[in-house]
């Protein structure tokens, strides 16, 4: 009977029987891949769904099941089986994320958005006769080129965190031009609304203290700060988990979805600031010529989507609960 059996089938049998009760992700693989090339579909999709059960955190494994099944399967797949890897426990891959290739590529080109002008004004100073020919246009271009970052980097940051609380790990690309109001700007102004509304107690303590030309009190100031610094992240992420303002703006909505997840959030928003501490440690180097304002640029895109990805990580973890209520 053995004479017609393919070589191939004959292979995949002999290393099938050699396999024990308990094989091992790669012992796994090798049968999925052995039952594929003798033609057997059905072997092998067994194989493949048996180690995408046993071991869900394998990246071989997760990586032949995005290749076998449809997208919308797939989503379906990271759903039932996403790590519930405890998000301040995996800096690593946080910090590694703003460092893919195609990251790189997209935050070098915000970065040189965002500082164009400030290279090309360090450009005229070292050749002063452009300035005569070309001051103008690159004054325009400069300024078009900011605008454009700023008005795309909040809905993109949504785009971060949204993506990642939904267990996605691929890198989001720039907001589509199809629907410039809905994609980008508006996006960005609830963005930047919930940004303000989060420190509007100490622009309120501040301002006063500005037109009388006294410091502010410092208890004050640091308990508005406190505040602000608590209230944003948390804000920002029902923002992008539902698309919807009102909730952010709602200080009930917010200390309540805090409520919920409190041991969790004790530990979210201290490392979330801790992520933008280079951020701020980086305008030392603006001064610097022509590279100065780029490589600033460049670490505060680095540490905000840092810190949006890790928001992301946290919403993962406590969607439910915070869907619940």
């Amino acid at each position: 009977m053995e004479s017609g059996i393919s070589p191939r089938v004959k292979e995949y049998l002999d290393y099938r029987d050699s396999v024990g009760d308990r094989p091992s992700a790669s012992e796994l693989i090798t049968l999925y891949g052995k039952a594929r090339e003798a033609g057997l579909t059905r072997e092998a999709e067994f194989h493949l769904f048996r180690a995408g059960e046993l071991f869900p955190e394998d990246r071989t494994v997760r990586k032949l099941l995005s290749e076998a099944l449809d997208p919308l399967s797939f989503e379906k797949w990271q759903r039932a089986h996403s790590p519930e890897v405890p998000f301040w426990k995996d800096l690593a891959e946080i910090l590694r994320y703003p460092l893919r290739p195609d990251a790189l590529m997209m935050l070098s080109i915000g970065a040189l958005g965002l500082s164009l002008g400030r290279v090309l004004e360090d450009i005229f100073r070292l050749l002063p006769a452009l300035r005569i020919i070309l001051g103008l246009p690159a004054w325009i271009l400069g300024g078009l080129a900011w605008f454009t970052m700023a008005i795309i980097l909040p809905g993109f940051w949504r785009t971060v965190v949204w993506r990642t609380s939904q267990g996605q790990q691929d890198f989001p690309s720039w907001p589509s031009l199809a629907d410039p109001f809905g994609d980008i700007l508006l996006p960005t102004i609830k963005a930047l609304m919930i940004l303000g509304w989060s420190f509007l107690p100490g622009l309120l303590v501040l301002a006063p203290a500005v037109r009388s030309g006294q410091p502010p009190a410092p208890g004050l100031m640091a308990l508005t700060l406190f505040w602000g610094g608590a209230y944003f992240p948390m804000a920002f992420g029902l923002f992008s988990l539902s698309g919807r303002m009102w909730p952010s703006l709602l200080p009930s909505q917010v200390i309540g979805a805090v409520a919920k997840t409190w041991s969790r959030y004790l530990r979210l928003w201290p490392l979330f600031w801790m992520l933008l501490m280079p951020a701020l440690a980086s305008i030392m180097l603006w001064p610097l010529p022509i590279l100065g304002a780029p490589a600033m640029a460049f670490i505060n895109l680095y540490c905000w989507t840092a810190a949006m990805r890790l928001l992301g990580r946290f919403l993962r973890l406590t969607a439910a609960d915070l869907i619940e209520g």
